[in-house]
């Protein structure tokens, strides 16, 4: 059976600050090789402070910002290096290539899909305008109908 290693909190935490702080082409492999750690223990320090900075609520999804928030981290972030805008992400619980996913995504030209959605809701309106002619039509009948039989009964009880 293996034997567990022990290290120190100060590896620990240089192995955490090198991740933090590495630029898009280092991996964490090369960086788990750098400090001389095992790339699963690396990967478990990572989930560990992970947790423990969103249980600070310091990190928020990248799925929880709004598009005025994507649009302002992107120009906090527009001028950085690659090393700087890691230590940025990493602080706020993102990952690089969020931000070029809310770049793509609010640069990005309307689609064919958004031309079909705004026919599909064209058709809608449409249907609906005639929904509520026809409603109000349907309205009118009954309430002719009621007034209908209404005058009939006045003039058969004035006829008996």
């Amino acid at each position: 059976m293996k034997e567990h290693q022990k290290y120190s909190t100060e590896q620990r935490e240089n192995a955490l600050q090198r991740v933090a702080l590495r630029s898009n082409n280092q991996t964490i492999e090369s960086i788990a090789a750098l400090v001389d750690v095992n790339v699963g223990t690396l990967k478990n320090w990572m989930k560990e402070a992970k947790k423990q900075s969103a249980n600070a609520g310091v990190a928020k999804p990248c799925s929880a910002y709004t598009p005025a928030q994507q649009l302002d981290a992107l120009l906090e972030t527009g001028k950085l290096s690659d090393v700087e805008i890691s230590a940025w992400c990493r602080e706020k619980g993102l990952f690089p290539h969020d931000l070029s996913a809310w770049r793509q995504s609010l640069t990005a030209p309307r689609t064919d899909e958004s031309a079909q959605l705004r026919e599909i809701r064209r058709e809608r309106d449409k249907v609906q305008l005639d929904l509520d002619r026809k409603n109000k039509a349907l309205a009118e009948t009954a309430a002719l109908l009621v007034l209908q039989k209404k005058f009939q009964s006045l003039f058969s009880d004035a006829a008996q």
